[in-house]
């Protein structure tokens, strides 16, 4: 599984990081060899969790993979670091692994007693061994130490390690366990200078190969996502006839130039189109996720208004091809144009409109599923403003709105918003269930829900 024979050194990552403790570096050096992988790695050394953090800073930005040895690891990055744009993947101790070790444990002594194990890597949760043994857990194990390991803190993360390290020792000092088993790898040496008999259930090859060949798999496709087709279609306003030509065509080459310097990409990521309503680029996700702040806000729309002295409606598609993503920009820069401030608007893929960008944050609106067409056909309203006025009402209180509030989400007049209600209520896609009584002298708003 060669990554670099598709794509070349430039394109992806040629290294992945391999965060574990100096116990686990001669298993993972020999893994990697005797599974013949292609891969090229960089091993981080962590004596206790408490250095994770460090470790993960040391990486270079242009190692987009990690893998950690456990879970553990893996939560102790994303919990210090929420925003890392890095793929973080664990390999952890399979269930081969465990019956593995225990099968060679009873070999060596068939007259083993279970209950004299003290096995952290199912009793830390709540996992009794000899039922595990049994295959009698309802639930898989795996899952059980993720819902473990997610509700953690990181104090609780930090002191785990000390905690089953004093745990083990404790048992063994006092003569209650003959034999320990750990997933903490960190605590082994400790243990051993100790004489505590300790053992460690090594991942099976098998599981190693596919924990290896995910994670390159995760990076191909965060590869590909940042690479895949995208336009942003930027209108100019109407100017009046007799100046139309000469000052659209003025504007166009004033609008591709601010562009051009906005846009800090490589020339190759990106080609500038006219038509007759502006510009529209063909670009990439990477470029518009950059140029939106992960599809939070519109810095185009900003740093134009500092270039140009006049204004501009954005619409930015992403697509699974070049068509939808033209055609997605296209919708998203008519939004653009009927919203009262013209604030840009996103469509991803999956046909969400996500907007207006720079609202904190913006609502995000999925497609129309379920619904009668027959009845938003006859609403005279966009598809896309109907999915709009739905959003807006999930996302409230109560799942109810009122003209006023549904202005005030969708940036429009209240005018309008009472319009696309009142169209709605009158095709059944949405009823009034109740009236608010204004602070104010007036009549009362009506309260809607969307009709079940």
């Amino acid at each position: 599984f060669i990554l670099k024979q598709y794509y070349g050194d430039d394109c992806l990552p040629s290294k992945i990081a391999i965060i574990t403790t100096d116990f686990l570096k001669e298993f993972i050096e020999n893994s990697v060899s005797q599974l013949q992988l292609n891969i090229n790695f960089e091993i981080y050394i962590y004596r206790n969790f408490k250095d994770i953090p460090k470790l993960y800073l040391s990486i270079p930005e242009n190692i987009s993979g990690i893998l950690t040895s456990g879970i553990f690891p893996a939560q102790i990055i994303l919990l210090n670091f929420p925003s890392t744009n890095k793929i973080i993947m664990p390999f952890n101790t399979d269930d081969s692994a465990l019956y593995r070790l225990f099968l060679k444990l009873l070999d060596k002594n068939r007259s083993l007693n279970f209950s004299r194990i003290y096995a952290d890597v199912v009793e830390r949760f709540n996992v009794d061994l000899h039922t595990y043994l049994l295959g009698e857990i309802p639930i898989p194990m795996p899952t059980i130490m993720n819902q473990h390991v997610s509700t953690m803190t990181l104090e609780q993360l930090y002191s785990v390690e000390q905690e089953e390290y004093q745990k083990h020792l404790s048992l063994w000092k006092s003569g209650k366990v003959d034999i320990c088993v750990t997933r903490f790898s960190s605590i082994i040496p400790q243990l051993k200078q100790q004489g505590v008999k300790v053992y460690f259930p090594f991942p099976s090859q098998e599981y190693m190969r596919s924990v290896f060949k995910k994670l390159l798999q995760e990076i191909e496709l965060k590869y590909l996502q940042k690479n895949q087709s995208a336009a942003i279609n930027l209108s100019i306003p109407t100017l009046n006839r007799i100046e139309e030509d000469v000052l659209f065509e003025n504007r166009c080459i004033a609008l591709q130039s601010a562009l051009s310097e906005i846009i800090e990409n490589s020339p190759l990521d990106y080609v500038f189109h006219k038509n007759r309503f502006g510009i529209e680029v063909l670009t990439n996700r990477k470029t518009i996720s950059n140029l939106t702040c992960g599809y939070t806000t519109c810095r185009t729309k900003y740093l134009l208004s500092k270039k140009l002295d006049f204004p501009v409606c954005i619409g930015y598609g992403i697509g699974r091809d070049l068509y939808q993503a033209r055609i997605n920009a296209k919708n998203a820069k008519r939004e653009s144009e009927l919203n009262s401030n013209q604030d840009s608007f996103l469509i991803d893929e999956k046909e969400q409109l996500i907007g207006p960008l720079g609202n904190h944050p913006p609502l995000i609106v999925p497609p129309i599923l379920d619904i009668d067409m027959s009845n938003v056909k006859k609403c005279n309203l966009s598809s896309i403003t109907i999915q709009k006025v739905f959003s807006a009402i999930n996302n409230n209180y109560n799942q109810t709105i009122t003209a006023q509030q549904l202005a005030v989400k969708l940036s429009i007049t209240q005018r309008s918003a009472n319009r696309f209600l009142s169209s709605m209520e009158q095709n059944q896609l949405v009823e009034i269930v109740g009236q608010r009584r204004p602070t104010s002298k007036g009549r009362p708003e009506r309260i809607y829900a969307i009709k079940k």
